[in-house]
Protein backbone atom coordinates (compact mmCIF):
# COMPACT_ATOMS: atom_id res chain seq x y z
CA UNK A 1 0.00 0.00 0.00
CA UNK A 2 1.18 3.40 -0.64
CA UNK A 3 1.66 5.67 1.96
CA UNK A 4 0.11 9.56 1.45
CA UNK A 5 3.26 10.73 0.14
CA UNK A 6 3.02 8.78 -2.65
CA UNK A 7 -0.50 9.16 -3.45
CA UNK A 8 -0.31 13.33 -3.63
CA UNK A 9 3.40 13.60 -4.70
CA UNK A 10 4.38 17.47 -4.03
CA UNK A 11 7.01 19.18 -6.50
CA UNK A 12 8.54 20.37 -3.08
CA UNK A 13 10.07 18.47 -0.30
CA UNK A 14 8.03 18.21 2.82
CA UNK A 15 9.34 17.17 6.42
CA UNK A 16 8.28 13.93 5.70
CA UNK A 17 10.18 13.28 2.27
CA UNK A 18 13.99 13.90 4.90
CA UNK A 19 14.89 10.80 6.14
CA UNK A 20 15.67 10.45 10.46
CA UNK A 21 19.41 10.59 9.48
CA UNK A 22 18.96 13.73 7.25
CA UNK A 23 20.40 13.76 3.33
CA UNK A 24 22.98 15.85 2.17
CA UNK A 25 22.16 17.41 -1.94
CA UNK A 26 24.37 19.94 -3.71
CA UNK A 27 22.77 23.10 -5.06
CA UNK A 28 22.18 23.49 -8.51
CA UNK A 29 20.20 26.93 -8.58
CA UNK A 30 17.63 29.58 -6.73
CA UNK A 31 14.71 30.10 -8.65
CA UNK A 32 11.43 31.72 -7.85
CA UNK A 33 8.88 29.82 -7.81
CA UNK A 34 4.69 29.98 -7.66
CA UNK A 35 3.56 28.49 -4.38
CA UNK A 36 0.30 27.77 -3.17
CA UNK A 37 -0.21 28.42 0.16
CA UNK A 38 -3.42 27.17 2.78
CA UNK A 39 -5.00 30.56 3.19
CA UNK A 40 -2.61 32.19 1.37
CA UNK A 41 -3.68 31.62 -2.00
CA UNK A 42 -0.65 31.54 -4.58
CA UNK A 43 2.72 33.29 -3.93
CA UNK A 44 5.88 33.66 -5.27
CA UNK A 45 8.72 32.11 -2.85
CA UNK A 46 12.40 31.77 -3.17
CA UNK A 47 13.25 27.59 -3.63
CA UNK A 48 16.49 25.39 -4.26
CA UNK A 49 16.73 23.63 -6.84
CA UNK A 50 18.78 20.59 -6.36
CA UNK A 51 21.26 18.61 -8.99
CA UNK A 52 20.18 14.86 -9.15
CA UNK A 53 16.84 15.55 -7.09
CA UNK A 54 13.07 16.49 -8.86
CA UNK A 55 11.76 18.06 -5.65
CA UNK A 56 12.37 21.50 -4.75
CA UNK A 57 13.15 23.31 -1.07
CA UNK A 58 11.60 26.74 -0.46
CA UNK A 59 13.31 29.10 1.23
CA UNK A 60 12.16 29.97 4.64
CA UNK A 61 14.22 33.18 6.59
CA UNK A 62 15.95 30.88 8.48
CA UNK A 63 17.14 28.87 6.74
CA UNK A 64 18.36 31.56 3.50
CA UNK A 65 19.70 33.21 6.71
CA UNK A 66 21.87 30.30 7.81
CA UNK A 67 22.88 29.65 3.47
CA UNK A 68 24.08 33.22 3.33
CA UNK A 69 26.24 33.33 6.50
CA UNK A 70 27.30 30.11 5.39
CA UNK A 71 28.17 30.83 1.57
CA UNK A 72 27.52 34.35 0.95
CA UNK A 73 24.56 36.58 0.13
CA UNK A 74 24.83 36.68 -2.82
CA UNK A 75 22.74 33.24 -3.61
CA UNK A 76 24.63 32.80 -7.33
CA UNK A 77 27.45 31.68 -4.95
CA UNK A 78 25.31 29.00 -3.48
CA UNK A 79 25.64 27.05 -6.88
CA UNK A 80 27.92 23.47 -6.69
CA UNK A 81 27.55 24.10 -2.68
CA UNK A 82 26.48 21.28 -0.47
CA UNK A 83 23.99 20.94 1.83
CA UNK A 84 22.42 18.61 4.52
CA UNK A 85 18.30 18.90 5.07
CA UNK A 86 17.55 17.45 8.48
CA UNK A 87 13.81 17.50 10.43
CA UNK A 88 13.48 19.26 13.83
CA UNK A 89 10.14 20.55 15.34
CA UNK A 90 9.21 23.98 14.79
CA UNK A 91 7.12 26.17 16.04
CA UNK A 92 4.05 27.25 13.19
CA UNK A 93 0.87 28.57 13.27
CA UNK A 94 1.24 28.18 17.34
CA UNK A 95 1.66 24.70 17.01
CA UNK A 96 4.55 22.68 17.35
CA UNK A 97 5.15 20.69 13.90
CA UNK A 98 7.78 19.01 12.21
CA UNK A 99 9.87 21.44 10.06
CA UNK A 100 13.11 21.43 7.30
CA UNK A 101 16.47 23.18 8.50
CA UNK A 102 19.64 22.90 6.41
CA UNK A 103 22.89 23.05 7.77
CA UNK A 104 26.91 22.97 5.93
CA UNK A 105 28.05 19.74 6.52
CA UNK A 106 31.56 19.84 7.33
CA UNK A 107 33.00 19.06 3.60
CA UNK A 108 31.78 22.52 2.41
CA UNK A 109 34.29 22.69 -0.08
CA UNK A 110 32.69 23.13 -4.05
CA UNK A 111 31.85 19.71 -5.17
CA UNK A 112 33.02 18.65 -8.52
CA UNK A 113 29.94 17.43 -10.37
Amino acid sequence: MPNVNQMFPSRFLRATNIPRRGITLVIETVTQEEVTSDGEGKQKKWALKFKDDDQLLVLNKTNASILAEAFGPDTDSWADKAITLRTEKVSFGGRMTDGIRVSVPDFDDDIAV
